[in-house]
């Protein structure tokens, strides 16, 4: 590596380098390493210049790290702009915290059937896209004072926050760095994970990285879905332009999803279903239309959406037939409305 750039909140008389009003620390400080180590320049950006030194506890990336700063006065803290202390976790959130309005029903049916899972007195993690909404549905259910959130970024605790501002958190408790938090996962703090699904195949493996032609990261998902006791994928049964409404008590398929989610084998595995019963992990696929359970005989179906039929509005879209006796019907007050 021959540079590394980082921006942090404030630098002192010495070149120490602060992150305590940053949204989050992510992985500056390993990126500065990393460079350090190669023999690489790290260049850093800051808000402003304090006139005295740091409190030890307040630097985050030590001036033996860094060979320039620059100061950037109008530098914003997230996409929303300017600095907002609930943010860094100087503003507490109200004890039941207001959900963010949902943009699509049915990510939102999805995520409330997801936070039926979380038990009270949980360290749960949620992952990006649907699964992200888990913290808006428990919010609507008045029980985000129940459990403890923690996103990958860094956060622990306060309410995480979605769409194009996920990975931050209003009033958080802790803020680590990235590594640190990878960590702690690492250990098997997380008593359930909320993560994504691109594909599922009958082994229950999950794909998240490559869908398509193109590659796209995984992040942490590998990470948190190998050491978390708890995975519930949540996602879409269809995709490509699939409309589906729910009134009524019911859900109502009016135009199929034109690629199936759900496949005879993932074209690669983000996650081994196969390893996860190894491990003894609990894992659930949920999405608007059924629920599926990882069994050592494959996934069974565990729930139905009230209005869809088996034989009609599954198996023709799966690449195969997952076990089935008697799947209950998924509680009819998701369905009231789209």
């Amino acid at each position: 590596m021959h540079a590394a750039f980082v921006r942090g909140t404030a630098v002192d008389p010495h070149g120490n380098i602060t992150l305590r009003e940053e949204a989050a620390q992510l992985d500056a400080l390993a990126v500065a390493q990393a460079a350090r180590a190669c023999g690489g320049v790290v260049l850093a950006q800051v808000r402003e210049r304090l006139p005295d030194p740091l409190p030890p506890g307040d630097v985050h990336i030590p001036r033996h790290l860094v060979d320039t700063v620059t100061l950037c006065p109008d530098q914003q803290q997230t996409y929303l702009g300017g600095y907002d202390p609930a943010l860094y976790g100087r503003t507490p959130v109200a004890a039941e915290p207001e959900p963010t309005p949902p943009t699509c029903p049915i990510r939102r049916l999805i995520a409330r059937r997801a936070a039926l899972e979380v038990q009270p007195g949980q360290l749960i993690n949620l992952g990006f896209g649907v699964s992200s909404e888990v913290a808006d549905a428990l919010a609507e259910q008045r029980r985000t004072g129940e459990i403890t959130f923690s996103v990958e970024q860094g956060h622990t605790g306060g309410m995480p926050l979605t769409g194009a501002m996920f990975g931050t958190c209003r009033g958080q408790e802790v803020t680590l760095s990235s590594p640190s938090q990878f960590d702690l996962y690492a250990a098997g703090i997380l008593d359930a994970a909320f993560l994504g699904l691109g594909q599922v195949d009958a082994a229950g493996s999950v794909n998240v990285h490559r869908l398509g032609p193109g590659i796209i990261g995984p992040g942490g998902f590998v990470d948190i879905s190998q050491n978390a006791r708890r995975v519930i994928f949540c996602g879409h049964f269809t995709t490509g332009g699939a409309r589906v409404k729910a009134r009524d008590g019911r859900l109502h398929i009016q135009r199929e999803g034109d690629t199936a989610k759900f496949v005879h084998r993932v074209t690669e595995a983000t996650f081994s279903g196969p390893q996860a019963l190894a491990r003894g992990q609990d894992v659930l696929y949920v999405t608007e239309r059924a629920v599926f359970r990882l069994t050592h005989d494959g996934l069974e179906l565990t729930e139905l959406a009230p209005g869809i039929d088996i034989e009609q509005h599954l198996l023709p879209h799966m690449g195969f037939t997952p076990r089935y006796r008697e799947p209950q019907p998924m509680p009819a007050h998701l369905f009231d409305a789209s």
